[in-house]
């Protein structure tokens, strides 16, 4: 179901599933009442139009803000007559506020679709002090095309450290920029992908010097 379409329904009202990226996850609350522990949690959920849903968690296993970027998929379970069960549309007024959420319990499946990668993962580069000392030009590949890589012989160990340094730099740029697009994946967060990419950067720098 939409945020639209969940929005909605009535109070109680059942629902079977949805979906969602967690903006904000909110500390968890537990207590002992009359019927045992409880445990209760809120999140913020985003849809694809930026429309936000709040999230009541009725569960033990709290969520944490590492979870916060990751697309989810909420699923109701069945009770013991084959209804729909898990889910379902919470309204509700408390000190003459009304409060509005989808209650989520443990009949409920949740799977995580998956999960935008922060900035701050985004491991750093650190200059890597053997590269200078290299023999042989490596060559690398970017995209579809292969460069070959000069070691002119006008530069020092020092520049080319410097050079070295600076296209580690620009590898993280263009990382920082795939992730806006939404096109971050995973795999370019590799030390390989990303030594792949400084390479890149190299070979445009020292092939200009010539």
């Amino acid at each position: 179901m939409t945020f639209s379409e969940i929005n909605d329904l009535e109070n109680g009202q059942q629902i079977s599933s949805f979906e969602g990226t967690v903006k904000k996850v909110f500390d968890q609350k537990t207590d002992v009442g009359q019927y045992g522990q409880w445990w209760l949690q809120n999140l913020i959920l985003q849809d694809d139009h930026a429309n936000e849903l709040t999230v009541t968690w009725a569960c033990e296993d709290a969520w944490t803000q590492n979870d916060e970027g990751k697309r989810l998929h909420f699923e109701a379970g069945r009770d013991k007559k084959d209804q729909l069960a898990g889910i379902k549309r919470e309204i509700r007024n408390k000190n003459g506020k009304k409060y509005e959420s989808v209650k989520v319990d443990d009949r409920a499946k949740v799977t995580t679709i998956s999960q935008t990668v922060k900035t701050a993962d985004i491991p750093k580069q650190e200059v890597d002090p053997d590269w200078p000392k290299a023999e042989k030009p490596p060559i690398t590949e970017f995209g579809t095309s292969k460069f070959q890589m000069s070691k002119p012989s006008m530069l020092d160990e020092r520049q080319r450290a410097i050079i070295r340094q600076h296209s580690q730099t620009a590898a993280i740029e263009v990382l920082k920029l795939k992730q806006m697009l939404g096109e971050l994946s995973v795999e370019d967060l590799t030390p390989s992908k990303i030594t792949q990419l400084s390479n890149y950067f190299d070979a445009d720098v020292l092939n200009g010097i010539q």
